[in-house]
């Protein structure tokens, strides 16, 4: 998956990360035009920065949007044995993941997929959890760089909310972002 420095100043970055981009990419010598890794933006700029750039990567939207919502079910799976339904809440982060997988390898409807999206959100409602929140990105952003940024936030808080909960609990805020960095150098491998 690659971008370009004109796709990604068409994309509207801001301004500060975008200078570090921009000097990285001449530093290297790419052109305006030029297809960029989105592996070289990520060691460059980092995660987060990446995650943003899917938006203006050159590649057909389909393979953009497919990337992300796998990647924002990554990220969600990753965090969802952390989640505890609180009494009269059934929904499950795995059954929403589930329709949302299958929608990807063309084996759920659009149809299925809204009413997956639809007890996602009623779970966020009944419990404003992080890892809600994350798998409500995986299955309601169509666009893509938005599910996969979003879930990869919120699978992080999930994570500290963990770790600030149980101070014997391994993990942290950083060892998740390691690992969703490390699952996108896979992604994109």
């Amino acid at each position: 998956i690659h971008v370009t420095i004109n796709s990604v100043r068409a994309a509207g970055p801001c301004t500060p990360r975008y200078r570090v981009f921009l000097k990285a990419a001449h530093a290297v010598g790419y052109s305006d035009d030029a297809p960029i890794p989105l592996t070289d933006v990520l060691t460059w700029n980092g995660l987060s920065d990446a995650l943003w750039a899917l938006r203006a990567v050159v590649e057909p939207a389909a393979v953009r949007a497919r990337i992300a919502r796998s990647l924002a079910c990554d990220y969600a799976e990753h965090v969802a044995h952390l989640w505890v339904a609180p009494p009269g809440v059934t929904w499950q982060p795995a059954d929403t993941l589930r329709v949302v997988r299958a929608y990807l390898r063309g084996e759920a409807t659009e149809d299925e997929l809204m009413a997956a999206a639809t007890h996602a959100f009623t779970a966020v409602y009944a419990t404003n959890a992080h890892i809600a929140y994350a798998v409500v990105h995986a299955v309601a952003h169509a666009t893509g760089a938005d599910a996969v940024h979003g879930a990869a936030a919120y699978a992080a808080d999930a994570d500290a909310d963990a770790t600030a909960a149980n101070a014997d609990a391994p993990g942290a805020l950083g060892t998740e972002r390691a690992w969703q960095e490390q699952r996108l150098r896979e992604v994109l491998a």
